[in-house]
């Protein structure tokens, strides 16, 4: 979410709560945070696993997982 959309939530919450002074942060705090769970969720969302796109990792290692190798 972009921080036009965190401003316009934040005031929403303000008019919500009645308008109350010195608590500009906390609502900018909870826009910003409502905002980013939504991101999480729609990026969630986007697929129905969230792993199908993904690269498979079964039966690769690394060098240093690799038994064959001392790691040198």
């Amino acid at each position: 979410m972009d921080e036009q959309k965190i401003r316009e939530a934040a005031y929403q919450l303000w008019e919500k709560e009645g308008k109350p002074q010195g608590q500009d942060l906390e609502h900018w705090f909870t826009a910003e945070k409502s905002a980013s769970e939504e991101d999480s969720d729609s990026s969630i969302s986007g697929s129905t696993s969230g792993s199908e796109n993904a690269p498979s990792q079964a039966g690769t290692t690394t060098e240093t997982e690799n038994p064959d190798t001392d790691g040198r």
